[in-house]
């Protein structure tokens, strides 16, 4: 079972707004037309949007953008959203995002038309250790590749336990990120309202918790919507 949890309070085992059962980060609602592929990768330029560099998508009136499954009004909008308020141009924002491409995808899933694009953080919240480096208990594989997004002297080795970050990359299913971007939101006093971690629940307890990685939820009375089982 993989969960998507969200927490609206600043509490680290608070009631939770939101848990959800299933893939993490799907794209929003489709308003019209056919998907005939959807894929998972890194944003590395817009204009049209390129992922890892390779495939380009077309992007028209009809392309829905989403943050975070929030919508948001087009690709300007988006662009504003991940580079500082302005067009991205060659900057590579370094976002994960979910494509779902039109009936005009190509056979080796390489062009066509984007009908949603959806980028995505894996986990919005604290830094929870250095040593290594850690927000919400899970692991954080940072590389040279990664885009460092107001990150304190633009080094990871200057944030603190208690920084607030966004991260978006790939979970190597072991409670491991590979970060393709780390975003400084600030500190528990002024960081993000809304916490977000995507990941594996283990040693569930029904109706009472369980835990993504090291981290432990309590659920507090909220049901999980949309898992199958229970």
């Amino acid at each position: 079972m993989t969960c998507l949890l969200k927490n609206k309070s600043i509490a680290l085992l608070a009631s939770l707004a939101l848990v959800a059962c299933g893939g993490g980060g799907g794209g929003g609602t489709i308003a019209g037309g056919g998907v005939s592929g959807t894929g998972v990768g890194t944003i590395s330029g817009f204009g049209s949007v390129k992922i890892n560099d390779i495939r380009t998508f077309a992007v028209d009136a009809n392309t829905q953008f989403f943050l975070d499954d929030t919508p948001v009004a087009d690709q300007a909008a988006l662009e504003a959203l991940l580079c500082g308020g302005g067009s991205c141009g060659s900057s590579n924002p370094g976002m994960v995002a979910r494509v779902d491409i039109g009936d005009d995808v190509s056979p080796d899933f390489t062009s066509g038309t984007a009908v949603t694009v959806n980028a995505f953080n894996q986990v919005k919240g604290p830094i929870t250790g250095t040593a290594p480096l850690a927000a919400l208990e899970q692991n954080l594989i940072v590389t040279g590749d990664t885009v460092l997004e107001n990150i304190p002297g633009n080094n990871v080795v200057n944030l603190v336990n208690g920084d607030v970050v966004e991260v978006s990359g790939f979970d190597n299913g072991n409670n491991t990120i590979l970060v393709t971007r780390i975003e400084f939101k600030g500190n528990n006093n002024s960081g993000i309202l809304e916490w977000k971690l995507v990941g594996t629940a283990n040693n569930v307890v029904a109706n009472t918790s369980f835990t993504i990685g090291n981290q432990l939820v309590q659920l507090n009375g909220v049901v999980p919507r949309d898992c199958v089982g229970g």
